[in-house]
């Protein structure tokens, strides 16, 4: 293991607390919707924050974003996805009830009636006629929830940390920062349904302002803190973990029965990597519970093994193999609703540590 005495001055890159995100290309495609005789067990309404980027051909464009129902909310909330030919656009989403089909001429942002079909793959029934839709854009204001945060004020990374100290695990992404899409915004409508919130899944300013606060108090509890030397590492929690003398980025709890090691280590080229990934994913009789991703340069594993729970990140970088690893009785709820913690704010770019 390299010294922390580098304290990697030229590798460490300095990772902005949350910086503005870019938002994607596209015109916004805000609309509340109301079918007057909904198909089926389809919302009677509803909320489209989407965007409308360009298409394959002249005159044509792509319906891309996220489709929230209100009433009734346990209807659900889902990707939305379309096509449009002008104005004239053809819309889907996947609820509760089947996929709901919108048709109708809205994408010139004004509104206007459609036409809504709800149809259910496993159902027998013939196919209901069409329910008249009426569409009515608005602003920053979401008719019946609030004020939505304004685009680029929260990026995929910070809401994936926010659940994750909230204890909503996204699993593994390794894709660079951007808005929240469905992933990210599946997991806000957990939250947001755990919280006594509508599980719209929509970037609500207060629902986020709230969402933040809750995290604050978590990090406040576990008492986390920097690691010395470590610009790169997310943190540890000083309340239940230790400093231990003359190793640094190594950490104990008092009883000695949980750990966490922060380490930067020797790059590896493609072999080493490859070999280090099936040394590690090796069949072991005692192992319970093993689960583990490997996406290029990153790879993590969680296991239960020998009466204490696992938890390793991997990073692969020019700048060296950045590592995580983390150990605690499996029973001990303060350092389980950590493991997510760890494993998901554990992240860094692709040409860390790259020489120019």
């Amino acid at each position: 293991m390299r010294e922390w005495s580098i304290a990697l001055a030229a590798l460490a890159l300095a990772i902005p607390a949350w910086a503005q995100v870019e938002p994607a290309p596209g015109r916004p495609l805000r609309l509340a919707g109301e079918i007057a005789d909904p198909p089926g067990a389809a919302p009677r309404r509803f909320v489209i924050d989407a965007r409308l980027v360009e298409g394959d051909g002249p005159f044509q464009s792509r319906i891309e974003g996220w489709f929230a129902s209100l009433e009734p909310v346990e209807a659900g909330a889902g990707e939305i996805e379309g096509t449009c030919v002008q104005e004239r656009c053809a819309a889907s989403v996947r609820l509760e009830p089947g996929e709901l089909g919108l048709t109708g001429d809205f994408a010139g942002g004004g509104g206007g009636e459609a036409q809504a079909v709800l149809t259910d793959p496993w159902s027998d029934a013939p196919a209901r006629a069409p329910s008249a839709v009426r569409l009515t854009p608005f602003g920053e204001e979401a008719p019946g929830l609030g004020r939505l945060a304004p685009r680029g004020s929260i990026g995929a990374h910070e809401l994936t940390d926010l659940l994750a100290w909230t204890g909503v695990d996204l699993g593994f992404s390794n894709l660079d920062d951007r808005e929240p899409d469905v992933r990210e915004r599946r997991g806000l409508a957990d939250w947001q349904l755990a919280s006594g919130r509508a599980p719209s899944g929509l970037l609500l300013a207060d629902d986020i302002e709230a969402l933040r606060a809750e995290a604050d108090a978590a990090r406040r509890t576990a008492g986390w803190a920097p690691v010395p030397g470590a610009a790169w590492a997310p943190g540890y929690p000083a309340a239940l973990l230790t400093p231990v003398a003359g190793q640094p980025g190594r950490f104990v709890s008092p009883d000695g029965q949980a750990e966490l090691v922060w380490a930067l280590d020797p790059p590896m080229d493609e072999d080493a990597w490859d070999a280090l990934v099936k040394r590690e994913t090796a069949d072991r009789e005692d192992d319970e519970d093993r689960g583990y991703t490997r996406v290029n340069d990153d790879f993590e594993l969680t296991v239960t093994r020998g009466g204490q729970r696992l938890a390793f990140v991997w990073l692969n970088r020019p700048g060296g193999v950045a590592r995580m690893a983390f150990r605690y009785p499996p029973d001990d709820e303060a350092f389980s609703r950590l493991e997510p913690v760890l494993i998901r704010t554990f992240r860094l770019p692709d040409d860390f540590g790259a020489r120019e």
